[in-house]
């Protein structure tokens, strides 16, 4: 029994320390965007953070996201149309994803072991 416990603390000790020297890294991206036009964002670092405001005609937004922990916020209002794809890998993955007029199209995917997400569509 107690080489069994030292062993289980021997591992425990080589699983911290193998976890100290990753590099924690952190991207933050923020755009706000008139007019039409399209707006896409790839992020791999351990914690993503984006945020993307859009007013226009046509608006289009793309987050790709691969980490620890991704967050994304993405608001739109087209005059026109608006749409947006969300897709998000990691352990904690939360996004918000808000469409203001007449013609939206969304889409949010998640792959990870929490995963949090609010969507709302509004004709105008």
């Amino acid at each position: 029994m107690k080489a069994l416990l030292a062993a289980a603390a021997a591992l425990t000790l080589v699983s911290s320390a193998a976890f100290a020297l990753e590099p924690t890294t952190v991207s933050v991206i923020g755009v706000s965007q008139v007019g039409s036009g399209s707006v896409s964002t790839k992020q791999n670092s351990t914690m993503n953070f984006v945020g993307i405001s859009q007013h226009g005609a046509n608006v289009k937004a793309d987050v790709q996201q691969s980490g620890v922990f991704n967050s994304a916020n993405v608001s739109q209002r087209g005059t026109t149309s608006a749409a947006a794809t969300i897709g998000q890998r990691g352990f904690i993955n939360s996004s918000s994803l808000t469409q203001r007029g007449p013609s939206n199209l969304a889409g949010i995917g998640q792959a990870g072991a929490f995963n949090f997400s609010n969507l709302s569509q509004f004709r105008r």
